[in-house]
C-alpha cells in the first residue's frame, strides 16, 4: 500500500512510501531514515505511537491531535510545529528543538524533555504531569493552567516563562533559573 505525506498548505507530496501493510508510522520512519525533511507536513491526527523519528526534520509540521505515545523524537527539529492536543505519553523529546512550538492542550505525561529547547513554546492547558525538563531551555515558554504536578525542572532555564495557575509543590526545581518568570497563583514548595 502506498502512503503519501503532504505539505499542510500546498498539498504537494513531501514523501511517498509503499510497502505491504504500510502505515503512516512506517512512512514517517522511512522518511526519517532517508533524511527526507517533513517540514510543513500534514500529520494531523496521525498515529505515530512507538515511531522512531530520531533527528526528524518536522519544522512547522502539523501534528495536531496526533498520537505520539512512546515515540522517539530525540534531537528532532519541531520548531514552530503544531502539537496542539497531541497525545504524547512517554514520548522521548530529549534535545529536541521545540522553539515556538504549540503544545496547547497536549497530553504529555511522563515525557522526556531533557535538554530540549522550548523557547516561546505554548504549553498552556497541557497535561505535563511527571514529565522531565532537566536542563531544558524554557525561556518565555507559556505554562499557564498546565498540569505541572511532579515535573522535574532541575537546572532548567526558565527565564521569563509564565507559570500562572500551576502547581509546582511536588516538582523538582533545584538549580532552576526562575528569573523574570511569571508566577501568578503558582503553588510552590514552602
Amino acid at each position: 500500500m502506498k502512503i503519501e505525506i503532504l505539505h499542510k498548505t500546498t498539498k504537494k507530496v513531501l514523501f511517498s512510501h509503499e510497502c505491504e501493510d504500510n502505515t503512516i508510522r512506517k512512512t514517517a520512519e522511512a522518511a526519517t531514515k532517508a533524511f527526507m525533511p517533513l517540514d510543513n507536513a500534514d500529520l494531523s491526527g496521525a498515529d505515530l505511537s512507538d515511531a522512531n523519528l530520531q533527528f526528524a526534520s518536522l519544522d512547522k509540521a502539523d501534528l495536531s491531535g496526533a498520537r505520539l505515545d512512546d515515540a522517539d523524537l530525540t534531537s528532532s527539529d519541531l520548531r514552530s510545529a503544531n502539537l496542539q492536543g497531541a497525545k504524547m505519553h512517554g514520548t522521548n523529546l530529549k534535545s529536541a528543538n521545540l522553539i515556538n512550538a504549540n503544545l496547547k492542550n497536549a497530553v504529555a505525561m511522563s515525557v522526556k524533555f531533557n535538554r530540549a529547547r522550548l523557547t516561546n513554546a505554548d504549553l498552556s492547558d497541557a497535561n505535563l504531569m511527571s514529565s522531565d525538563f532537566t536542563d531544558a531551555y524554557l525561556a518565555q515558554a507559556n505554562f499557564t493552567d498546565a498540569d505541572t504536578r511532579r515535573i522535574d525542572l532541575t537546572n532548567a532555564v526558565i527565564r521569563g516563562a509564565n507559570f500562572t495557575n500551576t502547581d509546582l509543590r511536588k516538582s523538582q526545581i533545584e538549580g532552576a533559573d526562575f528569573s523574570g518568570a511569571v508566577l501568578n497563583n503558582t503553588l510552590m514548595k514552602s
